[in-house]
């Protein structure tokens, strides 16, 4: 390391002389404007003509249009002359939102995303004298030949996790640009990429901080120099960073579109930031999420405080924060109730400019290790969505700090070999994974057996009974009326236990379903499990189209029924994972529920069918083990009695409508983390014994003048929680007559402020399905940004019981 010294001797001696450059050069070097907008235009099918309308309105204002047709959103970047005062554009930005019918619906700050400042602790590159350059350059090579860093291993990834099959799910990285001609780096053959915004070609960087970045996710492991957390992984690159280190966001907008559609990637690494908040941003990294199956990573800062930064800190990207390889907070990271996953980031060695290697240290660099593990688990499960993907890296996180989350490290350190596990175990819907099943407790033989001291060995096999794998068929055939936009239509089957079983769990299934309906577009089907947990086949798919002929829902079809078009025939991905039901008990009464959410047409749900694969345990795998001459064979035929006294076990139900609530006004306090919880008793009807969820929707009033500062959870007696709006509609104001509904047609996600109407809340409410439904609710409102307060004037549950 001897020459590395030179190096920093090298660098202080000319530091007072690229100090002075930068004092005379900072005059002429290019600032971002701040008389910049994000303009969005009405709807074309709401207001024809709207997009030149507006672009029109703008420029008789003296914007310049900048960034036009921003891509899959209707909207564009428009520039006002310098001669304004910010006082000037704020003031024709008011009149071009007061003026109606000039196409105008939303305008914003284009705003500025600085590449996150991090670090330099170590340079090896081609700065110096040739000779000396190549000198150094090998022997640091050799020196590192099949060394790996240590954030590869920390995030428990190890080289048999590397193999990805061509046309697996590639990373885009969106940053500075990348030298293509490293020799520690992938070439075209897995690489591809794109420029942005006037930065420079994608396959250059002269700032060095996106080949660090792509080299800490894809190094390739050639036996010389580091290798990434995933090397097989394809990347695609979109350089929006040229010298100044800064870019505006709708350039930043445009390159995660061109990550997702032109680069083919779903996973989006993000090492910048703003400190400022946007609700347009806001909006579009949830639709793209959303619309893209799009999975976001991004640094959570440098700041070394609890302030949030932006993209990181919104709902739909992961934030990441930077650990020590002693596992500890680095000093700089964020800490905030934003974190979600932290991984190594101080003193990170990777690849960089002219060839060469550094050391750096941020969370720019955690962020690449947590991207390249969420493509080697997602390249392991591909059926999986990002939502999933992004549950399974927190679950399968190893905690630190407090027990739980905690802000300094969010969920913990992300391992990619524990988050592939978890998958493997128990399927892409992770968070009902039923975990490992309890053994029988073996304390009723081994007192009778104590003084033989080899009885307890052979205790052990009895405790797990051998398994059998049993294919049956069930379901109902109609056909069955949907009620037309009324409630729900209801077919029940019985899967009985299969005589010679004691038990039977649920270890993989299909299921086959016939609609008849002119109108497909209207109707949502769900299975109900005997136990009450539910899992949705299709959402209002399929518009105006008719019927479902000869549908398989299958978690292993290669065709999402949101892709699909109407009639739906052959075989789909539900729109959540049929996985959920596996290990439940496969026995007793399953029901397939159609519900019709929209008026005009009506339907009938033909027969449904479940296709499903149980494992058994039979009923004399015990006796036949145990001793001729003890008790157990004699308390065998009680072991039997279970599956004669099913049916008693489901005694018939009822359904129940009820409706409850609270009226207030109540102040929602401004800027405070606790907000309002005002609780509502569910009482249990008379003549019931017990009651579960079977449906429910949310009514909301609440003014307040900036409704985009407000979240709404609503919680129930189990203590499962939902939310059912984080902060959206920007400066709009108020909920007037907001419903919460599951088969609403849009989501709150897309809707605008005023918010009246029905929306798909942020987290689904079948999440309360078959939980207990009486006891305290609360519905809990916050108010998370300073400046303006309101009230949560009503809130009201509509609900369905199951009863008996």
């Amino acid at each position: 390391m001897t020459t590395v010294m030179h190096a920093r001797r090298r660098v202080r001696a000319t530091l007072a002389l690229l100090l002075l450059a930068t004092i005379v050069c900072a005059a002429a070097a290019k600032q971002p404007s701040h008389n910049r907008f994000i303009v969005v235009c009405d709807d074309e099918n709401d207001h024809p003509g709207a997009g030149n309308a507006c672009r029109a309105a703008a420029r008789a204002k003296g914007a310049a249009i900048v960034n036009d047709a921003l891509p899959g959103h209707r909207a564009f970047a428009a520039e006002f002359p310098d001669t304004f005062s910010p006082a000037g554009v704020q003031q024709t930005a008011d009149d071009l939102l007061k003026t109606q019918g000039n196409g105008v619906r939303f305008m914003e700050p284009d705003g500025v995303h600085w590449l996150i400042e991090d670090d330099l602790e170590e340079v090896i590159d081609a700065d110096t004298p040739p000779s000396r350059s190549r000198k150094l350059l090998e022997q640091h090579r050799r020196n590192l030949a099949q060394t790996m860093p240590p954030g590869v291993p920390m995030a428990d990834v190890d080289p048999s996790l590397w193999p990805v099959a061509a046309g697996g799910k590639k990373v885009c990285i969106i940053d500075s640009g990348y030298m293509l001609s490293h020799v520690d780096l992938p070439g075209t053959e897995t690489t591809t990429g794109s420029a942005n915004g006037g930065a420079g070609v994608w396959y250059e960087d002269t700032m060095g901080h996106g080949t660090h970045v792509a080299g800490t996710v894809a190094a390739v492991h050639n036996d010389q120099g580091v290798v990434g957390v995933a090397p097989s992984v394809g990347l695609h690159i979109v350089r929006v960073f040229d010298a100044q280190r800064w870019a505006y966001s709708s350039s930043l907008y445009r390159a995660i579109v061109e990550c997702l559609t032109t680069g083919g990637a779903q996973i989006v690494s993000m090492s910048l930031g703003r400190s400022s908040y946007s609700s347009w941003e806001d909006a579009q990294f949830t639709r793209l999420a959303e619309e893209y199956d799009a999975l976001f990573v991004a640094a959570a800062g440098n700041g070394g405080s609890s302030a949030y930064h932006w993209p990181a800190s919104y709902p739909s990207v992961v934030s990441v924060g930077s650990v020590t390889a002693s596992e500890v907070r680095s000093r700089f990271s964020q800490y905030n109730d934003r974190v979600e996953l932290a991984a190594h980031g101080s003193s990170v060695l990777s690849t960089y400019k002219n060839g060469g290697y550094a050391r750096k240290s941020g969370t720019s660099m955690a962020t690449p290790h947590v991207s390249g593990v969420a493509a080697l688990v997602w390249n392991r499960h591909p059926t999986c969505t990002s939502v999933e993907i992004r549950t399974a890296l927190q679950m399968s996180a190893r905690d630190k700090g407090p027990a739980g989350y905690d802000n300094e490290y969010g969920w913990g350190i992300v391992q990619g070999g524990a988050a592939i596990d978890l998958i493997s175990a128990c399927g892409c819907d992770v968070v009902e994974c039923p975990g490992n099943s309890t053994p029988a407790p073996p304390t009723e033989a081994p007192p009778t057996e104590a003084p033989p001291t080899q009885a307890p060995p052979t205790e052990a096999p009895p405790t797990q009974p051998p398994t059998e794998l049993v294919d049956v068929q069930f379901g109902a055939t109609g056909p069955v009326a949907i009620p037309d936009a009324r409630r729900a239509a209801r077919s029940p089957a019985v899967n009985n236990l299969p005589a010679g079983y004691t038990s039977c769990s649920v270890a993989s299934l299909t299921v086959a379903v016939d609609v008849t309906h002119a109108n497909i577009g209207d109707v949502v089907l769900v299975l109900r499990h005997p136990t009450g947990g539910s899992v949705r086949l299709i959402r209002r798919r399929g518009g105006s189209g008719d019927n479902l002929v000869g549908t398989v829902f299958d978690d292993d079809a290669a065709v999402r029924i949101r892709d699909g078009s109407a009639p739906f025939t052959g075989a789909f991905r539900p729109e959540n994972a049929l996985a959920r039901f596996v290990g439940l008990d496969a026995t007793g009464r399953w029901r397939l529920i159609a519900r019709d959410r929209s008026a005009g047409t009506t339907g009938t749900l033909d027969s449904w069918t479940v296709n499903i694969t149980m494992e058994c345990s039979r009923t004399d795998a015990q006796p036949t083990e145990a001793p001729p001459t003890e008790a157990p064979p004699t308390e065998a035929p009680p072991t039997q009695a279970p599956p004669t006294e099913a049916p008693p076990t489901q005694p018939p139900t009822e359904l129940v409508d009820v409706q409850f609530g609270v009226t207030g006004p109540i102040a929602i306090p401004d800027n405070d983390r606790r907000g309002v919880r005002p609780e509502v008793v569910n009482n249990l009807p008379a003549g019931y014994t017990s009651c579960s969820v079977e449906s429910l929707t949310v009514a909301v009033d609440v003014t307040h003048a900036n409704i985009g500062d407000v979240l709404l959870n609503l919680r129930g007696p189990t203590g499962a929680w939902v939310r059912l709006i984080n902060k959206r509609g920007g400066s709009g104001d108020n909920m007037v007559g907001t419903v919460f509904d599951d088969d609403a047609s849009r989501s709150i996600r897309k809707g605008s402020a005023p918010f009246t109407g029905s929306y798909v809340p942020e987290r689904g409410l079948a999440r309360f399905d078959g939980l207990n439904a009486e006891g305290t609710w609360t519905l809990i409102a916050k108010d998370r940004r300073r400046g303006t307060t309101g009230t949560l004037d009503s809130w009201t549950v509509d609900m369905t019981m199951e009863c008996s």
